[in-house]
C-alpha cells in the first residue's frame, strides 16, 4: 500500500473515531403502500349486468403477483377484472396481498331499457302528443325527432311533441344508465289521414231536463274516437255517444266534440235550453148563455206559441196570444182549449170547461 493510500485510510479512521460519527447502515426497502390497509379503486363502482369493471390497488399499476381476490357476487380475475355474472345487487370485493387487506363495493344494475311508446294515431300537425320510455333510476335521456318538433324538456323519460305535415315521424331516445351503458330506442309513427269533424245541425233548442242526440259527420277512419264535453259548468251532461241531457235551468250552453288523439280537430253545438210550456187556462168565474166579451188566458211564456180553440162559443180576439176574448153560445157550457208550444217544439194542452147559466 502506497503513502497516498495509507493517508486516505488514516483520514477515514480518524473520522470514524470522532465522537457522534458512525459507519452508514443498509436500509431495507419500504413498500410504496405503507403499513395501512389496501385501498381499492374505484370505491363503490357501478357496472351493468353481464359487463366488466376493472379494479386496482392504489399505488400499483397492476395487481401484484400473489394477490388474493374474493367477491360476494359475480367473479373476478387475478388481475382485478370484475365480471357481473349474476343479477342486480351490491356486492363486496376483497383483495389481500403482502399481509394487508382492502375492500370495496360494486353495484350491479340492469341495462337501459326501451321501448319508445307513443300514440296509436298521429294526424298531421297534431299538438301536445306524448311519447315515453320506461323510467329508470339514475339514467339520463336525450330525445330527438324527425318530421316532428319536440316541446319542453327533452332529458326525461317522457317527451311532448308536435307532428309535422309529412311523415313518417321518427322519435329517438338515447338512454344511458348509471354505469354508462347506452341504449338507443326509437319509434316510427306513420301520419294518419286528415280528419274533418262537424256537428249537424250546429244549433239546437232543448226543453229543460230533456235529452237531445247530436248528429255529426266525420271525414276520416271509422274507428276514430270522439270525446264529448259540455263546456259550461252546470250546462248539463253528454255521454260518450253524444246524447245530451239538458239541465233544469234555462240558458245557452255549448257541447263540444273533439278527436281523442287530436283535440285540435273539434266541432261545437250551440244549445238553447228553454222551460217546458205550462198552463192552466184561466177564465171567468161564471158566465151566462149568450154572454159576450168574456176573457181567458194562460201564463205568458217567452218564445212560446199559442193555439186557441173555443167549443160552444165564438173566439173573438187573441187567437195566437196568451189572452183571448170570446162570446158564449146558447149551450150548457163553453170549452176553452189552448195548446202552448215552446221553442223546442214541446207542446202542452190546457183545457177549461165553463158552465153557462140561463
Amino acid at each position: 500500500m502506497g503513502m497516498r493510500a495509507g493517508w486516505r485510510i488514516g483520514i477515514l479512521a480518524a473520522l470514524v473515531a470522532l465522537p457522534g460519527c458512525q459507519a452508514p447502515k443498509a436500509v431495507a426497502p419500504v413498500s410504496p403502500m405503507g403499513p395501512e390497509a389496501l385501498v381499492l379503486e374505484p370505491a363503490d363502482g357501478v357496472v351493468t349486468e353481464g359487463r366488466t369493471l376493472d379494479l386496482r390497488i392504489r399505488g400499483w399499476a397492476e395487481a401484484p403477483a400473489g394477490t388474493a381476490w374474493s367477491v360476494t357476487g359475480g367473479t373476478i380475475s387475478p388481475g382485478g377484472r370484475y365480471q357481473a355474472t349474476g343479477g342486480p345487487g351490491t356486492f363486496q370485493v376483497t383483495a389481500r396481498v403482502h399481509g394487508r387487506t382492502g375492500h370495496t363495493q360494486v353495484r350491479v344494475i340492469p341495462p337501459p331499457r326501451g321501448p319508445v311508446t307513443g300514440p296509436d294515431r298521429v294526424p298531421p300537425g297534431a299538438r301536445d302528443l306524448k311519447a315515453s320510455v320506461p323510467a329508470q333510476p339514475g339514467a339520463t335521456y336525450a330525445w330527438s325527432a324527425v318530421h316532428a318538433v319536440l316541446a319542453g324538456r327533452t332529458d326525461g323519460p317522457e317527451v311532448t311533441f308536435q307532428a309535422g305535415t309529412t311523415g313518417p315521424i321518427r322519435l329517438v331516445c338515447r338512454i344511458v344508465n348509471a354505469a354508462g351503458t347506452p341504449l338507443t330506442a326509437s319509434l316510427e309513427l306513420p301520419l294518419a289521414p286528415r280528419v274533418a269533424l262537424s256537428i249537424q245541425p250546429a244549433r239546437a233548442v232543448v226543453t229543460a231536463g230533456n235529452r237531445y242526440k247530436a248528429g255529426f259527420t266525420l271525414d276520416g277512419p271509422a274507428d276514430t274516437a270522439i270525446r264529448w264535453t259540455v263546456l259550461e259548468p252546470g250546462g248539463g251532461t253528454v255521454d260518450a255517444l253524444g246524447e245530451y241531457r239538458a239541465p233544469q235551468t234555462p240558458g245557452r250552453y255549448t257541447v263540444q266534440a273533439a278527436l281523442r288523439e287530436d283535440p285540435t280537430v273539434r266541432a261545437t253545438l250551440a244549445i238553447q235550453v228553454v222551460a217546458a210550456p205550462v198552463g192552466p187556462v184561466r177564465g171567468p168565474g161564471h158566465a151566462t148563455k149568450g154572454a159576450t166579451g168574456l176573457g181567458a188566458s194562460v201564463p205568458d211564456q217567452p218564445g212560446c206559441t199559442y193555439a186557441w180553440t173555443v167549443e160552444g162559443g165564438t173566439l173573438r180576439t187573441g187567437a195566437g196570444s196568451p189572452r183571448i176574448t170570446f162570446d158564449a153560445g146558447a149551450g150548457p157550457r163553453v170549452r176553452l182549449i189552448c195548446e202552448i208550444t215552446n221553442e223546442a217544439g214541446e207542446a202542452f194542452r190546457s183545457t177549461l170547461d165553463l158552465p153557462l147559466a140561463d
